[in-house]
């Protein structure tokens, strides 16, 4: 079985087909920092030290939509994973496009496929202190399109789910 290499040439010489299902992280010379990019934070806050960092770490996930993003900050005070997600659930409660899951259930990508859905689930890493949010989005859907109709709804005095769905074509 031939290894491919991941990477923007491999991408364009092998395309979608060959790497699909294939997540690596994006090589050294691909991504122009590498694989990972730790900067300052701009400026001290209460919430972030003023020695914080943040990081990324660029992957490679071929598939032909949707944006699976995991982002994870420092607390500024002990909070449990309870509380945080009373508290997103709370935040979302009334957005008929937000919905945040029940505890240990994780957002994926086929559930939000066509949709104009996003799922969120958060919670703590007490270890590190820091809260991980992570949502899916089905790109096409919840993109420039979906929000165009929506605010199109919004400007005509429409309720603005009007035409978009929020069920997924894969449950």
């Amino acid at each position: 079985m031939k290894r491919w290499t991941i990477d923007r040439r491999a991408m364009v010489t092998v395309g979608l087909a060959a790497l699909l299902g294939a997540c690596s992280v994006i090589p050294k010379g691909a991504d122009r920092a590498g694989p990972v990019v730790t900067t300052p934070t701009p400026e001290p806050t209460q919430s972030l030290p003023s020695d914080e960092t943040r990081h990324r770490i660029a992957l490679l996930v071929p598939m032909s939509r949707g944006i699976l993003a995991t982002c994870s900050a420092p607390l500024a005070r002990d909070v449990s994973a309870e509380e945080a997600h009373e508290t997103y659930a709370k935040a979302y409660a009334d957005e008929p496009f937000v919905h945040v899951l029940p505890a240990g259930q994780w957002p994926q990508t086929q559930s939000v496929t066509g949709s104009n859905a996003v799922h969120v689930q958060v919670t703590v890493d007490e270890a590190a202190r820091r809260l991980v949010a992570v949502g899916a989005v089905d790109n096409l859907a919840k993109g420039t399109a979906g929000a165009a109709v929506q605010c199109m709804n919004l400007a005509l005095g429409l309720d603005e789910g009007t035409g978009l769905t929020t069920i997924g074509l894969a449950p």
